[in-house]
């Protein structure tokens, strides 16, 4: 089984090679997500977008070492925007991007508890 929008053959390789580290980090972003998700959101409705830009780094990092390369791009343009102050394309982006972000922890989520536990 795959995770949808997940190259799992690249989040392996980044994980040293390893099938162990790579599930351990597929656990990992679980938490993760979920808890930058919440703070992504209480940012934005703070107008908080320092502490934004860094919720951004830390999940486009996140996608990135389970090989959720199309994620951690849309991410990246987050992190970015919040570091030029572009308010506009947070707005815009963000509801999708946190949309997308939920779906993938629930796909994640799913996959480990049909091939760990």
């Amino acid at each position: 089984m795959q995770i949808a929008n997940v190259d799992m053959d690249s989040g392996i390789e980044r994980s040293a090679g390893m099938k162990e580290v790579y599930l351990y980090t597929l656990e990992a972003f679980i938490e993760d997500g979920n808890e930058r998700k919440d703070e992504m959101k209480k940012c934005l409705e703070s107008g908080d977008l320092s502490a934004y830009e860094i919720h951004a780094h830390g999940i486009k990092s996140a996608l990135y070492s389970i090989g959720a390369d199309e994620a951690s791009q849309a991410a990246f343009e987050l992190e970015t925007a919040a570091k030029r102050g572009d308010l506009d394309f947070i707005k815009a982006n963000h509801d999708t991007f946190i949309e997308s972000l939920s779906t993938l922890i629930e796909d994640v989520e799913r996959f480990l508890e049909n091939n760990i536990h």
